[in-house]
């Protein structure tokens, strides 16, 4: 139980120790509130697009018929 406490509170250092790291960063590279919001949403960011794989693999297969994305001059009736 004792050893599970350890482990657990190296793991929490750990990840201070990184967001330390991060901030002195960003704070040395003269960035600011844009800069943390970003680092905010990257996870779901990074999750959105682990979610489009299945798609983009269907997308890509051998077989996969082409389709044409319609053009803003199309929509307008241009040719």
């Amino acid at each position: 139980m004792l050893e599970m406490l350890f482990e657990m509170l190296e793991a929490v250092l750990g990840l201070l120790v990184v967001a330390v790291h991060v901030l002195a960063g960003i704070a040395v590279g003269g960035g600011g509130f844009r800069d943390l919001l970003a680092l905010a949403i990257a996870p779901a960011y990074v999750a959105w697009k682990v979610a489009l794989a299945p798609a983009i693999a269907r997308a890509s297969r051998r077989g996969a018929e082409w389709v044409r994305t319609e053009r803003r001059e199309e929509a307008k009736g241009r040719p």
